[in-house]
């Protein structure tokens, strides 16, 4: 193993040096991106079954399972359409992910004895991890196939993933910080708005209230003043139509007097007497 590290430009890993010629966690950990967890449902994916990790049109990979259990037509991270209808098994295979499991499934049998399954380097113990090719290699492999590749031990790559993913799920709990305190101050905002808007429809519904009472008042307020006009002039009518009617009778009794007295005049033979009346019918007639 020695000697393969040394012809193969690897180096034990030091991560007190920066200078060291071995590629660092953080270096590895970039490397051997993308994640090999689902966002969705946080489970490993998985070479078969219903966590083989899939390939959205937007370049975002979610396993086969949360693909199918998909509500709508959309990229559940960016929000991107997706075809209609949504078919996990017209979606390709996300193959660097699935490179990196098959790496994850050699590594630990490495170290049990693994070999080269290449043609021509039967016996070859798998003893390094290219990150270009995302495949476990050997000596042969390093110095034809790999010659100008990042290698890493493979003792190392177990622990670049888990690191990795370590800070992803890390940076995750900093984004659901983030959005529980933008939730609650947005629920805060939708509250006061809320109890703002039953004020608002209180005091609105109090305001026509008022209004219409005032309208109303104001309507039976002015009825009784037409009312009570009516009523006195209904009352002076009366009194004077009462005063004519009076006027009428009396000037109807002073006419019907001096007619009867003429009369009895005239049939008496009294003609002096009953001319002596003529002027006084007169009045009477033009009073009446």
């Amino acid at each position: 193993s020695e000697v393969f590290l040394e012809r193969t430009m690897i180096r034990p890993r030091d991560n007190s040096s920066e200078g060291s010629g071995f590629p660092s966690k953080k270096l590895a950990r970039t490397d051997l991106e993308p994640e090999i967890n689902c966002p969705i449902c946080f489970e490993r994916f998985e070479i078969h079954g219903e966590r083989l990790p899939k390939a959205l049109p937007c370049d975002h990979i979610i396993c086969r399972g949360c693909i199918r259990a998909l509500t709508r037509s959309n990229c559940p991270e960016c929000f991107a359409p997706l075809p209609v209808p949504v078919d996990a098994s017209r979606l390709p295979n996300a193959l660097p992910v699935m490179r990196i499991l098959e790496s994850m499934v050699d590594a630990p049998k490495t170290k049990g004895g693994q070999t080269c399954s290449l043609p021509g380097h039967h016996g070859q113990i798998l003893e390094a991890f290219c990150t270009v090719c995302k495949e476990s290699i050997c000596q042969r492999c390093a110095l034809w196939g790999h010659r100008a590749h990042e290698l890493v031990p493979l003792d190392g790559v177990q622990d670049s993933v888990l690191s990795n993913e370590a800070s992803n799920v890390q940076e995750l709990v900093k984004q659901c910080f983030k959005y529980e305190n933008e939730a609650q101050a947005n629920w805060k905002k939708l509250t006061d708005f809320i109890a703002a808007a039953a004020n608002c429809e209180a005091w609105i519904a109090l305001s026509i209230d008022a209004a219409f009472d005032e309208v109303v008042r104001a309507v039976n307020a002015r009825r009784e003043l037409l009312k009570g006009a009516m009523k006195d002039m209904g009352l002076a009518t009366t009194e004077y139509l009462q005063h004519r009617a009076n006027e009428m009778e009396r000037d109807a009794g002073l006419v019907t007097r001096v007619r009867v007295a003429a009369s009895k005049a005239l049939l008496g033979g009294d003609k002096k007497k009953a001319i002596a009346f003529k002027s006084r019918l007169q009045a009477a007639l033009a009073e009446a």
